[in-house]
């Protein structure tokens, strides 16, 4: 199994049964603090996330915070509700759990999965009909169903 490292990625987000990139990748974008991250094309601003590392033992579990805002300003991705479709938005630190899928390429892929104990419902960091990054609900199945996952594209050292 391939586990996160700290550093600073570009968030790309996929369906867990694509095997290859889209042509036009949509990334998670920082906007403001408490306003929705969106999904855009690649940009210059607000497409770069620091993952640190805060637990890495059974289960990895991180912290994604926006670089390049203004450091006085919480700018951790964070969940306002656990309910589908609800925005995430740029907020106080929130652990989320980093589940390896898959690697494309040299990319490494993720499911972010919202710790929440519910025994029905896996809540994932996925994508709502704005083209925002929102909370996803998928049932628990024997045959998983295809859901939101995150490709984490590394920034090389300048």
């Amino acid at each position: 199994m391939t586990r996160l490292r700290p550093g600073r990625y570009n968030l790309l987000i996929l369906n867990s049964n694509e095997v290859d990139l889209l042509p036009s990748p949509q990334f998670a974008t920082a906007v403001f603090p408490e306003k929705p991250v969106l999904l855009r094309e690649r940009q210059l601003q607000g497409q770069v996330w620091i993952v640190t590392i805060v637990e890495d033992g059974e289960k990895q579990i991180i912290e994604l915070e926006s670089d390049g805002m203004n450091k006085d300003d919480i700018t951790f991705l964070h969940e306002k509700a656990i309910e589908p479709g609800v925005p995430l938005v740029l907020s106080s630190p929130r652990p989320f759990e980093a589940k390896h899928e898959k690697d494309i390429g040299s990319m490494g892929v993720y499911s972010l999965i919202i710790p929440d104990g519910n025994p029905l419902f896996t809540w994932y960091v996925g994508r709502n009909q704005d083209q925002e990054v929102a909370v996803e609900r998928v049932p628990i199945m024997p045959i998983h169903p295809p859901h939101s996952v995150w490709g984490f594209d590394p920034i090389r050292p300048e």
